[in-house]
C-alpha cells in the first residue's frame, strides 16, 4: 500500500470594505508579533525601494516606541549609496464602504520621531489606485519634529471626490534618515462638534498656587477645561466653561503636579477631551516648624524644593539610603531617623566610591530660633 502524502498551503482571502465606523487600529493584532515586517490585515504599503528593502512601512513591536500597547507603525524612507528604502513610503488604510463617502470622514492618530534630529513633513490624503503613487491626492500635511507623540486630526471635507482610500505618506531626500512612528489610528465621520486641534492647551505663568492656560485652537470660541492631580481620569473632574482665550486657575497646592484638559463646546454638544497637559506648581515658602527626614524620597534623588548651590559644579547633593545594597551607601552609619539622609560629596557617589562625603540625616527648624 502506497503511503499517502498531504500538502498544505496558506492563503488569505481578499478584504471587504469596512462597513462599521469608527474604525480603529492600534497595531496590536497577535499575528503581527510572529510575522516578518508585518502590516495590519487589509492595510497596504507602497514605496519605490529596492526589491529586497521594500518592507517599509511596517509594524514595530517595541513597546517603548508605541503610544499605547506594544505596536506602532514605522516609516523609514532612507536612501544612501548602499541602501535604498525608497524616497517615499505610503501606508494605505483598508477601504471604507461607499456608504461612507471619503469627504465625510476624518482620521485621528498620534505621530512622533524616533529621535529629535530635524522636523519632517507628514502627509495625509487619498489614493484611488493603491499601486500607483500618482493617484495620491494630498489633503493635509504637518511637521513631525518631536520624540513625544502628538495627536493629529485630518478632515477630508476638502477632498473633491467621494471614493478612494485614506493614506499616509512620508518622503525623504538622499542622506536624510527620518524614522517616524504612528499609533492609535481612528477613522470616523466628521463630528458636528470638532475636537480642539493642536496640543489642545498651553500652560504659562506657573506659580505656587496659580497657572494660566490657553486653548491652542483659536476657532474654539467656547470651550471647557478640567484639571486635577496628575493621572486623575478626566471623567471624574468637574468641567468649567469659558469663552475667553486664556484663563487663570488659582487655589493650587505648591510643588504639586497637575493634569489639565480641554474640549470644544458646540451648543449642547462637546468635542473629545484633548490629551492631558501636565504642569508642576512652584514650591512657595515653607511654613515653620519645618521638618524633613528624607524618608519619602528614593536614593539618588534630590528632595523637592531644595536647590543645589555649588562653587564649581563639582559637588553632588542627593538622598542616600543606608538600607541600600550599594557598597557606597554601606560605608555610612544608619541615619538618625529611618534609613534615608541627604548627602554631599566632591565625587559622584552614585557611580563611584571615590571622593569625600558628608551626610545630613534630619532637618528640623522652628520659628524664633537662630541656626
Amino acid at each position: 500500500k502506497a503511503d499517502s502524502v498531504a500538502f498544505g498551503q496558506t492563503f488569505t482571502t481578499t478584504c471587504l470594505p469596512i462597513t462599521t465606523l469608527p474604525y480603529t487600529c492600534g497595531f496590536e493584532s497577535p499575528e503581527l508579533s510572529v510575522m516578518s515586517n508585518p502590516l495590519p490585515l487589509c492595510w497596504q504599503r507602497l514605496n519605490n525601494a529596492n526589491a529586497s528593502l521594500s518592507y517599509y512601512p511596517n509594524v514595530s513591536g517595541s513597546a517603548d516606541l508605541a503610544k499605547t500597547g506594544s505596536g506602532s507603525l514605522r516609516f523609514y524612507p532612507y536612501q544612501s549609496a548602499i541602501y535604498n528604502y525608497g524616497d517615499y513610503q505610503m501606508a494605505i488604510l483598508p477601504e471604507i464602504d461607499a456608504s461612507y463617502p471619503v469627504n465625510n470622514l476624518r482620521i485621528t492618530f498620534y505621530a512622533r520621531m524616533r529621535e529629535i534630529t530635524s522636523s519632517h513633513n507628514f502627509i495625509v490624503g487619498v489614493v484611488t489606485n493603491p499601486t500607483d503613487i500618482t493617484t495620491f491626492v494630498p489633503v493635509d500635511s504637518f511637521p513631525v519634529s518631536s520624540n513625544v507623540y502628538r495627536r493629529h486630526e485630518v478632515l477630508f471635507d476638502s477632498y473633491a471626490g467621494t471614493s478612494g482610500r485614506i493614506a499616509m505618506l512620508v518622503r525623504s531626500a538622499v542622506g536624510v534618515e527620518p524614522i517616524i512612528y504612528v499609533d492609535d489610528v481612528t477613522v470616523d465621520l466628521i463630528p458636528s462638534c470638532r475636537d480642539i486641534t493642536g496640543t489642545g492647551i498651553l500652560v504659562s505663568d506657573i506659580t505656587d498656587e496659580t497657572v494660566r492656560i490657553s486653548v491652542t485652537d483659536t476657532s474654539a470660541t467656547t470651550w471647557q477645561y478640567a484639571y486635577g492631580m496628575a493621572g486623575t481620569p478626566v471623567a471624574t473632574l468637574t468641567p468649567v466653561t469659558s469663552t475667553f482665550a486664556n484663563v487663570q486657575i488659582s487655589g493650587l497646592t505648591p510643588a504639586t503636579t497637575y493634569s489639565v484638559y480641554a474640549r470644544r463646546v458646540c451648543g449642547e454638544e462637546y468635542g473629545n477631551w484633548c490629551d492631558a497637559v501636565n504642569f508642576t506648581t512652584t514650591c512657595g515658602a515653607a511654613t515653620l516648624p519645618y521638618s524633613e527626614d528624607f524618608e519619602s524620597y528614593s536614593a539618588g534623588t534630590l528632595q523637592n524644593c531644595m536647590t543645589i548651590k555649588t562653587q564649581n559644579n563639582t559637588e553632588y547633593f542627593h538622598v542616600f539610603s543606608s538600607a541600600s545594597g550599594s557598597s557606597v551607601n554601606q560605608t555610612f552609619n544608619h541615619t538618625r531617623k529611618g534609613s534615608n539622609g541627604l548627602s554631599s560629596s566632591n565625587g559622584n557617589v552614585l557611580t563611584s566610591a571615590a571622593g569625600s562625603m558628608s551626610a545630613l540625616a534630619y532637618v528640623h527648624l522652628e520659628a524664633g530660633k537662630n541656626y
